[in-house]
């Protein structure tokens, strides 16, 4: 197979990540992107001088001594940018005025977890003790290996670390937190991570916890969207050709080969590969029409929980949050209901540690709550009442943070609102999911092991890649799914996977 002129759908990042591989490879690509800006839900948005992140708190892979610190260096994303580490990711203030603290730090952490509790020595000690067991712990680049030198890679890195990883990976966070005598304790782990399911794993809080400790993953200063034109301008330097506005409606398919793409303006364009990184159900369901489907990809979209629609409040304060810690949770003298779903606490992030998001003095505060998506679906129908529904909502969460910090309902320049649809409609992700599958017990098995196919059975010279391909649907792994597929690519091509602009031509020559 000579090498293919490809189309890609999708700028978000797994569809960056692809068009730059492929450009470095020798392959002739072009991304069509549906909105005017790169990233798909790795975004931002600006209002009256603030800016608003909707996706980036940490980034895997920003310590050099990472497997990962590569990727990010050929996307253009490192180095060349600040990082900013967290010395305390997140804080939950309980009800009984104590505040519990989760530091990066493992020897920190567990005098304050002693200290706030010295009956529960026991777990305090096996926790912080498995910080420390994985703080050297470094994910492989790709965690579905596609051949035997992958594989033997792979195996060797989770040998190190078997005995941890066997240990805690079917433990859920609340089974975990259940063990404290505490109830602050009970209460504070499992609202470390937002919008995760019940049985959310224990060795995800761990393993985050312990690269944000060993200065492997930070906070990539500038924001999400940055971040996305960092790897859009890359693509484009490569020679990759990118159009904006173009949103694909029909995978065109010629005896189960996929052959082009139609857009919405009726023009057709065609290819030897056709590579989604568009939705995943949409791009199943809508741009193939369901033709290339068996039982386990049905059931999946049918049964497998999805991670959770959310509503975002995103405010512009007059006031310096730079004393508060990064994240914090507080409980509710009254519940805020966000669409089918009562909160009783709200988890307020600022970004004070990035210059990028508000000028000095003021700060760029968002808040996250779960909402159901067909209540906002069926609300949007109505215009007037889907607006004042997201106004009273950004009113009861000033009104409630005014409660936390007197004054700032006065302090207020800007209230942005976001509900599932529309991050629906801008990034064109599944009931506004916005992480792709719920990262539960099942879903970090299917990490560690095969994960899911980048084809679709019957379907020839099609692939896709990003979150819902991809066993937990963050960034790294959306970027490494890209970069996955081109090696495939090349292996089929019977040439050799290279990382850049100088590989490519010394490869060019010593082919020649």
């Amino acid at each position: 197979m000579s090498t293919p002129h490809m189309l890609i759908i999708g700028a978000g990042v797994a569809g960056l990540s692809a068009g730059c591989y492929a450009q470095m490879n020798g392959f002739d690509s072009h991304i069509f992107e549906s909105h005017t800006i790169p990233g798909g839900l790795c975004t931002a948005w600006r209002r009256e001088g603030y800016l608003f992140d909707g996706a980036l708190r940490y980034l895997v892979g920003t310590g050099e001594h990472t497997h990962v610190y590569p990727m990010w260096r050929e996307l253009g994303v490192l180095p060349g940018r600040g990082v900013h580490y967290y010395d305390e990711f997140n804080c939950y203030e309980g009800r009984d005025g104590r505040s519990l603290h989760f530091f990066t730090d493992p020897d920190r952490l567990e005098d304050h977890l002693l200290t706030l509790s010295p009956q529960d020595t026991l777990h305090i000690c096996e926790f912080t003790h498995a910080l420390r067991d994985l703080g050297d712990f470094d994910l492989p680049l790709d965690l579905i290996p596609d051949d035997a030198i992958e594989g033997l890679n792979f195996g060797r890195i989770m040998l190190e670390h078997a005995r941890p990883l066997i240990h805690w990976m079917d433990i859920s966070v609340c089974d975990f937190a259940s063990r404290f005598k505490d109830a602050l304790l009970r209460e504070a782990f499992p609202d470390f991570f937002q919008c995760t399911p019940p049985d959310f794993p224990m060795l995800m809080l761990l393993m985050t916890l312990a690269q944000m400790g060993a200065r492997a993953s930070g906070y990539l200063l500038g924001g999400s969207l940055r971040l996305a034109e960092s790897i859009a301008a890359r693509y484009q330097g490569l020679g990759g050709t990118l159009t904006y506005g173009a949103r694909v409606t029909n995978i065109i398919v010629d005896n189960d080969k996929a052959v082009g793409v139609r857009l919405a303006d009726g023009t057709v364009h065609h290819a030897d590969v056709v590579i989604s990184a568009a939705d995943g159900h949409a791009t199943i369901f809508d741009l193939l029409a369901g033709r290339y489907v068996n039982d386990d990809i049905r059931k999946r979209y049918a049964v497998r929980p999805k991670a959770e629609s959310i509503v975002q409040v995103a405010l512009g304060v007059h006031r310096d949050f730079s004393d508060c810690p990064p994240m914090l949770s507080i409980p509710l003298t009254q519940p805020i209901d966000t669409g089918g779903r009562e909160h009783y606490r709200l988890t307020l992030k600022h970004y004070c540690f990035d210059s990028a998001m508000a000028d000095p003095g003021t700060s760029s505060l968002t808040v996250w709550a779960e909402a159901d998506y067909d209540y906002w679906q069926s609300l949007y129908t109505d215009p007037d009442r889907y607006a004042a529904r997201k106004a009273s909502i950004g009113q009861q969460v000033i009104a409630a943070l005014d409660k936390r910090f007197p004054g700032l309902a006065t302090q207020v320049d800007v209230v942005d609102v976001a509900t599932p649809v529309t991050y629906e409609r801008y990034t064109s992700t599944w009931h506004g999911s916005i992480h792709g599958w719920a990262l539960g017990k099942d879903k970090m098995r299917s990490m560690m092991h095969m994960g899911m196919s980048k084809i679709l059975p019957g379907l020839g010279d099609f692939y896709m890649i990003g979150q819902w391909v991809e066993p937990a649907g963050n960034m790294q792994l959306s970027a490494a799914s890209g970069r996955d597929v081109i090696e495939m690519l090349c292996r089929k091509c019977k040439q050799t996977f290279v990382t850049s602009e100088a590989e490519a031509a010394e490869t060019s020559v010593h082919d020649a």
